[in-house]
């Protein structure tokens, strides 16, 4: 298993510090998914964030996630 970039830390056994994701689909679609801090998975992927709204996503349907957590010096 990778590990995830040092800016991204493991709070608990789900939570993980907020952190941006765009999602991008098989069919050509993305989906930028803002300040997710909760990720799960079992038949389906669940990517909770920090104003409470869950995505549900097929992970059958992606063809990979990129991860973007702002640095201090980009303000």
């Amino acid at each position: 298993m990778q590990d995830l970039p040092k800016q991204i830390k493991r709070i608990g056994r789900r939570k993980y510090t907020a952190h941006d994701q765009i999602i991008f689909f098989t069919n050509g679609s993305q989906r930028y998914v803002l300040g997710v801090t909760h990720v799960w998975q079992n038949k389906w992927t669940h990517l909770l964030t920090e104003n409470g709204q869950e995505i549900i996503v097929n992970p059958d349907k992606v063809l990979y996630v990129q991860r973007y957590i702002e640095s201090d010096n980009e303000n």
